[in-house]
């Protein structure tokens, strides 16, 4: 590879200032004599010190009431409680309060 890996205190300021400038991470490794994938990860190091908080990319772990990936599908009732539940799916034929029972993952206590 024969590019310098040792970032220094100068190279990481003049790679700030060319980002500010509109240059892309390609064009500051070439000024810098240095890898993209080395000018990305110092300059993304460096947003992490000054306070950066990435966004959570799954919205569902956010928020977990919230279907993100299916379509509802319609109502149907449980066969088990008998209640209507929403449907995402053809294969929905539990709503979710039996699902977490211990009846249902066959957990049942037998006396």
């Amino acid at each position: 590879m024969g590019t310098p890996k040792i970032w220094t205190e100068e190279n990481t300021r003049e790679a700030q200032k060319l980002q500010r400038k509109g240059f892309t991470c390609t064009q500051i490794a070439d000024k810098l004599n240095k890898s993209k994938n080395s000018v990305s990860g110092i300059l993304y190091r460096e947003k992490l010190k000054t306070g950066h908080k990435p966004i959570a990319r799954h919205l569902a772990s956010v928020n977990e009431g919230m279907n993100v990936y299916f379509k509802k599908l319609g109502k149907r009732d449980c066969m088990m409680c008998e209640k209507k539940f929403d449907t995402y799916g053809k294969f929905d034929k539990f709503c979710e309060t039996c699902k977490k029972s211990n009846y249902f993952r066959g957990n049942e206590i037998y006396v």
